[in-house]
Formats: structure tokens, C-alpha cells, sequence
């Protein structure tokens, strides 16, 4: 195993033990507040915590290793001209990487903020800060992503290089079958018996 799949499997489990741990603790307030009528204002402020550390995180992780879903029809009818795939494809990655550098921007606006002014939440004081702390991180893993996809582009672009796009591969595996043969529906009885 190589030091990258690793990696991927280690983030994999514990982001999936994470989110089973949030899903109990959901499940938990769920229960203890409506049926047993406790109140369980601390599990407000720690779900607030994962559910925006987890969100930010994860949908960053997903962009990075193209798990999100896309719409991406303009990028299909191009895949038969590499330069304009590639140049369609650099300009998506340089709109996204503008984004998420100004939601990075707004994030760190907001975390100083919150750093500065000491807020605490009401029912753990858990540091406001920590909250904003997971939608910051988020942002600027979106940022990496997106830059390295905008290099990866541009390498592409410059050197000419072939469309590997899925819906392309796809096209050309239904190109390569052959028609089926003409399915035989005689029976056994029919060679031996000669048709009835």
C-alpha cells in the first residue's frame, strides 16, 4: 500500500468515525429531548461544532478528489478539442479559486472577530472562534484544491494534452462493442424432433 492510499484510508476513518459520532449524538439530543424531556443545550453547541467543521471540511476533501457532483455539459461537448476543453476547464478553476479566496477572506475577517471579542457559547463556553476556526480551514483547503487543479490545467492546456473525461471513455467503450449476435431460440427438441 502506498503512502497516499494510507493517508486517504486514515482520513477516510476518522472523518467516518466523526460523522457516526455526530449522527449518535443527533440521535441522542433527538430522543433525550423530545421523549425523556431533558434539555441538552450542550449538545447544541458540540453539533454546531462538528456539523460546521465536518460540512466545510468534507465538502473540501470531495472538490479536492472530484467527489462532488458537476454539471459539466459544456466540458463534454468540448472533449473532442483538447485546447478548448482545457481553456473551459481553466476557467471554471480560476472562478472557483476567486471564490473560495473570498469566502477565505470573509472567513478570516470573522474568526478575528471573534478571536478578539472572547465570545463564548452559551451553554458549554466553548470559544465562538472554534466554530468559525472549521469554516476558515474548509476555505482554504477549497483554495489549495483549486490551485492545484488551475496548475494541473494549465500544464494540460500548454502541452495540447488529451481529454481523459469520463462521458469521453464511455463513448468510446459503446464505439468498441460489437453488435450482439442473433440469439438462437430452437430448442432441443426441435434438432432432434425436426420442427412441430
Amino acid at each position: 500500500m502506498s503512502l497516499r492510499t494510507g493517508v486517504q484510508n486514515t482520513v477516510a476513518m476518522v472523518f467516518g468515525a466523526w460523522v457516526l459520532i455526530a449522527i449518535c449524538l443527533q440521535t441522542w439530543g433527538v430522543f433525550s429531548r423530545n421523549v425523556m424531556g431533558w434539555s441538552t443545550a450542550w449538545l447544541d453547541d458540540i453539533q454546531r461544532l462538528n456539523f460546521i467543521w465536518l460540512i466545510w471540511i468534507l465538502a473540501a476533501v470531495a472538490y479536492g478528489t472530484r467527489g462532488l457532483i458537476r454539471l459539466d455539459l459544456l466540458q463534454t461537448a468540448l472533449t473532442r478539442r483538447p485546447r478548448a476543453y482545457h481553456s473551459v476547464s481553466l476557467a471554471i478553476t480560476a472562478f472557483e479559486f476567486v471564490f473560495s479566496a473570498s469566502l477565505l477572506a470573509l472567513g478570516t475577517r470573522i474568526l478575528s472577530t471573534h478571536i478578539n471579542s472572547g465570545e463564548l457559547t452559551v451553554a458549554i463556553s466553548l470559544p465562538v472562534w472554534l466554530l468559525t476556526l472549521g469554516f476558515v480551514l474548509g476555505c482554504l483547503l477549497l483554495m489549495i484544491f483549486s490551485l492545484r487543479n488551475a496548475v494541473r490545467e494549465t500544464r494540460q492546456l500548454m502541452t495540447n494534452a488529451p481529454v481523459h473525461h469520463e462521458g469521453e471513455i464511455a463513448m468510446e467503450v459503446e464505439d468498441a462493442v460489437e453488435p450482439e449476435a442473433e440469439i438462437d431460440t430452437t430448442t432441443r427438441e426441435d434438432t432432434e424432433h425436426g420442427p412441430r
